[in-house]
């Protein structure tokens, strides 16, 4: 009974409101499955990919990977170097990580064999930009 009421719900939804409402549960479902909490940032960086170099923007960063909006083709599973500073005052974060993710203008990276120092600078990153959104 359940089950018949919810597909009713369904079909009385417009096509716009169907996509919203299928939008908003793929999101939480991915979110659910993350390690790590996305949080939306826009900062440059600069990748590394088969002898190219690569610039673009962050458009969000956990502490287990990041997107990156870029015009440059990368592959799915290919491994780039990542560099990238908030400010002008602290030393660039160095990291490796592969392509887990393709979208129209950006790459999904995961980050790999990050070291214990390199792990607690991102997660201080995350929490500073946490408190910027905050604010």
């Amino acid at each position: 009974m359940l089950i018949a009421r919810f597909f009713l719900l369904i079909h009385q939804l417009s096509e716009s409101d169907l996509l919203k409402f299928m939008n908003c549960y793929e999101q939480k479902q991915f979110a659910m499955l993350r390690e790590y909490p996305r949080v939306p940032c826009n900062f440059a960086i600069d990748l590394a990919a088969e002898g190219r170099a690569i610039n673009g923007f962050a458009m969000d960063i956990s502490a287990g990977g990041i997107f990156v909006e870029s015009c440059e083709l990368l592959t799915m599973g290919q491994s780039v170097s990542i560099c990238f500073s908030l400010d002008d005052e602290s030393l660039p974060l160095k990291m490796n990580g592969r392509v887990v993710r393709l979208e129209h203008g950006g790459v999904g990276i995961k980050y790999e064999s990050l070291t214990r120092y390199q792990l607690e600078i991102l997660k201080n990153l995350i929490n500073r930009l946490q408190e910027q959104k905050n604010n």
